[in-house]
């Protein structure tokens, strides 16, 4: 059976969309704030980059260029339209299927490393716990690339090493209309029960 993943269903099941909790006057707001901030995230960005630049070091890394990282809540969440959460089903927590995959070439995602920044208030070896997945279009189900869920199994990270141990994901990784959802769900284990 041929798969048309540029093809939208309507999708009429429950989501945990929580634009729904707003009144439909403020999509406009929301998507404002959004745009603030996102906005401000690429101003430091192009100014971290100018400082590098003035500094003529040849040695300079650049940072990394933010991600478009989607806010809790669209304006198009708060309309009730076709939003991230519906598109990539964000509700089901089910892995992807490793049969699927397209049978023509296609744009398609590898990560290579998951490097953690660190917040100066942890004092290391700080253990990590949690799931990076990848949702695509083609089938928007999780596709795991970092998946240590329990706190009990939290892996380690020490001073010299933020790099994540990553697992190989169930199937390819498709960039379909040139996008995916990359989920990031990670946390810090402290002593205790926190």
């Amino acid at each position: 059976m041929d798969y048309d993943p540029l093809a939208l269903d309507a999708d009429d099941e429950e989501t945990n969309c929580p634009g729904k909790k707003f009144p439909v006057a403020a999509a406009t707001k929301v998507d404002d704030i959004w745009s603030w901030i996102y906005t401000r995230r690429n101003i430091a960005y192009q100014k971290k980059c100018e400082e590098i630049e003035a500094s003529e070091d040849e040695n300079a890394t650049f940072p990394s260029y933010p991600l478009k990282i989607l806010p809790e809540a669209t304006g198009i969440c708060v309309m009730r339209g076709f939003c991230h959460h519906r598109e990539y089903k964000t509700h089901d927590t089910s892995t992807a299927r490793s049969t699927l995959g397209l049978r023509d070439p296609r744009l398609m995602l590898q990560i290579f490393a998951m490097h953690l920044s660190i917040s100066e208030s942890y004092s290391y070896p700080v253990s990590v716990y949690g799931i990076v997945a990848v949702r695509d279009a083609l089938e928007p189900l999780r596709n795991l690339v970092f998946n240590r869920p329990c706190r009990d199994n939290a892996f380690m990270v020490d001073q010299d090493s933020l790099t994540l141990p990553l697992c190989s994901p169930r199937r390819g990784m498709y960039l379909v209309r040139d996008r995916a959802l990359l989920e990031v769900d990670l946390w810090v284990k402290e002593e205790g029960d926190g």
